[in-house]
């Protein structure tokens, strides 16, 4: 297997852009497929084959799932805040911005292999009209680096310019991250958001543990991408959510949103072996700091 798909966690970013692509009736990611190079094609469909017959069946559809629920949430705020700012942390090969109907300026960031990758293919389909024309800024980050997290996010206060209406996501991203990393990329989001300003990212409960894949995944990622299990962050995100400084609009599951968006109900009729991802949505509360425009005594960290 070439090293550009071996040993790295990054090489799930595009295993689930297969599975987005193989579930378009839930996911609704038109362009999926189109993160996906031709010349690695071959092994990372074998990689994600690999995935789905040794360890979960279901990851498309879970896929689909999630990525619908947080494309939702974005044309929502778009649709209330035409001025939206996208802030994508841990941005991986995703395409909400190129899914809604209108322009939004979008802040994507990740390692720079994603990145850098990410950007040049983004400008190639853009430059070939295949991808609608949006503007985006791209950023890298290692989010366990204190001095690089606070470099980021000063340059993100750079690129919003006083802007008041943000969405922050955060996809993928938390479960390989320590917890007290988590609760800094959401003190720094606190930092720089204006009050009804929402985040929404995805959680594993420590709970995930009794299904009978979960063991599976991990030796998956030991053997594929060289991850052991603690390198896997487990939480209850009420526990890591400053109450004083935003609202839980809503903390579900895959299991919940199954049953908006696909009348199968796949998940829901073998839920005892599923992995159960949980997704949340919080806001802002109003406060005496209003973002980064007032930032008083708040400091990034």
């Amino acid at each position: 297997m070439s090293q550009l798909l071996k040993n790295k966690i990054s090489d799930s970013a595009y295993l689930v852009n297969v599975s987005r692509a193989k579930s378009l009736h839930l996911s609704k990611d038109f362009f999926a497929h189109l993160w996906i190079p031709s010349d690695k094609k071959q092994e990372i469909y074998k990689l994600w084959n690999k995935y789905t017959e040794t360890v979960y069946p279901f990851d498309d559809i879970e896929l689909g799932i999630r990525t619908n629920y947080f494309l939702q949430i974005l044309q929502t705020q778009l649709a209330e805040k035409n001025d939206l700012v996208f802030i994508n942390l841990g941005s991986g090969f995703t395409s909400y911005q190129y899914l809604v109907s209108q322009d939004i300026y979008t802040i994507e960031v990740d390692v720079a292999d994603i990145i850098n990758e990410k950007k040049s293919r983004a400008n190639k389909l853009i430059k070939e009209k295949i991808l609608p024309k949006r503007e985006t800024q791209y950023l890298t980050c290692d989010f366990n680096d204190t001095e690089q997290r606070i470099k980021l996010y000063k340059k993100i206060i750079k690129e919003l310019d006083n802007s008041k209406n943000t969405f922050i996501l955060m996809e993928g991203l938390l479960y390989y991250l320590p917890k007290e990393t988590t609760k800094k990329l959401l003190h720094n989001n606190n930092v720089i958001q204006f009050e009804n300003s929402q985040t929404a990212f995805d959680y594993w409960k420590p709970s995930i543990t009794k299904s009978i894949y979960y063991q599976g995944m991990l030796n998956f990622y030991k053997d594929e991408m060289k991850m052991d299990a603690s390198s896997i962050y487990l939480f209850n995100a009420i526990n890591v959510i400053d109450k004083n400084l935003y609202t839980i609009i809503e903390d579900t599951n895959v299991f919940k949103q199954e049953k908006q968006t696909n009348s199968n109900l796949t998940l829901n009729k073998n839920r005892n072996i599923c992995l159960e991802e949980c997704y949340i949505k919080i806001q802002k509360k109003a406060s005496t700091q209003h973002g980064f425009g007032k930032m008083g005594a708040e400091v990034l960290i």
